[in-house]
């Protein structure tokens, strides 16, 4: 662990005015380290490193690393010779919201920035150090537990607890809830809803000073839903666990401040160009501070909309508006045109559905995964109206009733996901 004052300077905002330079003289050591110590690059860097012009104005001639690139072999991607000063390598897996595992390896370095990215996140939302957090992972089954227990969540500030809770129903993780009284509780959002249901249908009292949103799609229906059982504002946390944190909304302006220290972030459209503000693009990072793994350009597989970055921030180079989803939950219509899906949680919530998740088998049928809410007939004429509706009328629609062992329960899975695309 570094020392107080070491965080306190990794978690200090490098000034917009000198960020290109920070970032140039770290990205050409960066690529230079990775062209001499990965095997997958070979002459990727050529033209870059040789070329005459800036070496920012020619970073866009890299060729974009895929996910489907890391995915395949990992491991030609792991660094052959870390400097000594990144510290010691941690290796970890992730399966993200595709459920296929995926193998990455960190330096304690990058682990240390990654750590003063998170607590700088904290300083802004004002959050103290001295009260507790509890963290709920996944939910079990009757009879698993695991809570881990640790002190010093906020290193900077204060001594709280931490509780770590894993395991066991949500229903139990709830009564654990309710003992400790956290002032912040992390989580998924399709977690919070089901928390949110539950307190509901106990007709709990329990409040929180601040949510923390990560791992998959915060959507406004479940951001209202927590907002008006918890009482609490709810900050959503973009990144993965290959690359660390990539960026956090502010409670100032309402946008996702980036992490211009632990990755060099792009917002690029489909023809290669840079999103404007208000445009779409794919999230390109590049985590220049992870010697162990370096990925260079890499798609995350995630679209964002590129925000203003006006007052109260201008200090940002730029910001992300909203975070819209995964390259997979892109849908494809019969004519072969791409379309983001959506659907009414109202009305499914009226059909007599708890829980949904769409998938697009081919360019003509989708198949409706439901877990019904209980004692309700579901309706579904209501809910097909809705998904012609909103989805398409061009589409045949295919309603399976899921069970509790299925994988609509992993708070991972996506809502959306089509798999043609």
């Amino acid at each position: 662990m570094p020392t107080k004052a070491e965080l306190e300077q990794l978690v200090a905002e490098t000034p917009l005015e000198d960020l290109p330079a920070y970032h140039a003289v770290r990205l050409k050591r960066f690529v230079e380290q990775a062209r001499n110590s990965v095997s997958f690059y070979g002459n990727r860097f050529e033209r870059l490193i040789h070329g005459g012009s800036s070496f920012l104005e020619r970073w866009r001639e890299i060729p974009i690393l895929s996910k489907a690139e890391f995915r395949e072999a990992p491991e030609k991607l792991f660094s052959l010779n870390v400097p000594w000063e990144a510290g010691t390598i941690q290796s970890g897996w992730t399966s993200g919201a595709t459920g296929s595992p995926l193998n990455f390896r960190r330096t304690q370095y990058a682990e240390h920035v990654n750590l003063a990215m998170n607590l700088r996140m904290f300083r802004l939302w004002e959050m103290d150090g001295q009260k507790t957090m509890a963290v709920l992972k996944r939910a079990g089954q009757e009879g698993e537990k695991s809570i881990r227990r640790g002190k010093g969540w906020n290193p900077l500030d204060g001594d709280g607890d931490c509780h770590i809770i894993t395991g066991q129903t949500l229903s139990k993780q709830l009564d654990i809830i309710c003992t400790i009284k956290p002032a912040y509780l992390k989580s998924y959002p399709a977690i919070f809803v089901e928390l949110a249901e539950i307190v509901r249908e106990r007709r709990e009292q329990i409040k929180f000073d601040l949510l923390l949103s990560g791992a998959t799609i915060l959507e406004d229906w479940q951001r209202q839903l927590c907002q008006v059982v918890f009482g609490a504002r709810i900050v959503d946390i973009y990144g993965t666990a290959e690359t660390g944190l990539i960026g956090y909304e502010c409670p100032k302006c309402g946008e996702y401040h980036i992490c211009f220290e632990n990755v060099y972030t792009e917002l690029v459209k489909e023809n290669g160009e840079p999103a404007a503000p208000g445009e779409l693009g794919k999230i390109i990072v590049t985590p220049f501070q992870n010697d162990a793994m370096p990925l260079v350009r890499y798609d995350t597989g995630d679209y964002a909309e590129r925000g203003l970055a006006g007052e109260p921030c201008s200090d940002q180079p730029f910001t992300f508006r909203r975070v819209i989803g995964r390259s997979k939950s892109l849908f494809m219509r019969p004519d072969g045109s791409k379309f983001w899906p959506r659907v009414s949680h109202e009305i499914a919530a009226s059909a007599g559905i708890r829980k949904y998740r769409v998938v697009q088998v081919d360019r003509k049928k989708i198949e409706f995964f439901y877990l019904p809410r209980p004692n309700q007939i579901v309706d579904e004429n209501m809910m097909k109206d809705d998904l012609r509706n909103h989805i398409g009328k061009e589409f045949e629609y295919i309603f399976i009733i899921m069970n509790h062992e299925d994988n609509l329960h992993n708070p991972k899975m996506m809502t959306f996901e089509s798999l043609i695309n």
